[in-house]
């Protein structure tokens, strides 16, 4: 009985171990040399619509086509650490390593512990995710709040706690309404594009 114990616990520390070396690698991936590159131009229109007032910052976002929630953050993070760079990237690279975590507790949920490891490593050095996560934009926050929704759906049919209704019910508006937003913005398949451009923040110009 002891011995079983014993054992249980060694599996539970290493696979712990192993998730935070997971962890690990997927924040150095994420937030190595941030500054590399300065901002690109849909990253500056974030930081045009961020360092306005919060009643601004909203109007502006609703001319875009995705939810302000990152926009949000942005605004309350901007006066903390300021707006460079690595100020503006450092919260997509913190949701990109959360998705990665959220990728563990989705696979352990459906297909168990290693299989929940190994889609967290897959993710935590996937090059597309790793390249989404170091962007001033929202994707790193769809990605953590899609892979949340999934989580509490899948515990809410199986169990359905209050807990996990709660959960969904956050976790929702912002995954469907951003993939609703972004599918509207794109013309069907085999039709033209529209002749006006699409409504997006503008104060910005090309040079």
């Amino acid at each position: 009985m002891q011995q079983d114990i014993r054992q249980s616990s060694s599996g539970e520390l290493a696979r712990f171990g192993f998730l935070f070396i997971i962890l690990a690698a997927a924040t150095l991936l994420r937030a190595y040399d941030l500054d590399r590159t300065s901002l690109w131009y849909d990253e500056a229109v974030t930081w045009s619509q961020s360092t306005r007032s919060f009643s601004e910052m909203l109007s502006a976002v609703a001319q875009d086509n995705y939810p302000p929630l990152h926009n949000i953050i942005l605004w309350l993070s901007i006066p903390v650490s300021g707006d460079s760079e690595v100020a503006l990237r450092l919260p997509s690279v913190l949701l990109g390593v959360a998705a990665v975590w959220l990728t563990y507790f989705a696979g352990s949920f459906l297909g168990g512990r290693s299989a929940g490891l190994l889609a967290a490593a897959l993710l935590a050095v996937s090059p597309f995710h790793i390249w989404y996560s170091t962007e001033a934009r929202m994707y790193a926050l769809l990605a953590a709040s899609g892979l949340a929704f999934l989580l509490s759906v899948s515990r809410f049919w199986k169990n359905r706690p209050a807990s996990d209704c709660l959960r969904l019910a956050s976790a929702a508006p912002y995954s469907f309404t951003a993939m609703s937003m972004r599918c509207s913005a794109s013309p069907p398949s085999g039709s033209s594009a529209p002749s006006t451009p699409l409504p997006i923040s503008s104060e910005l110009e090309l040079s």
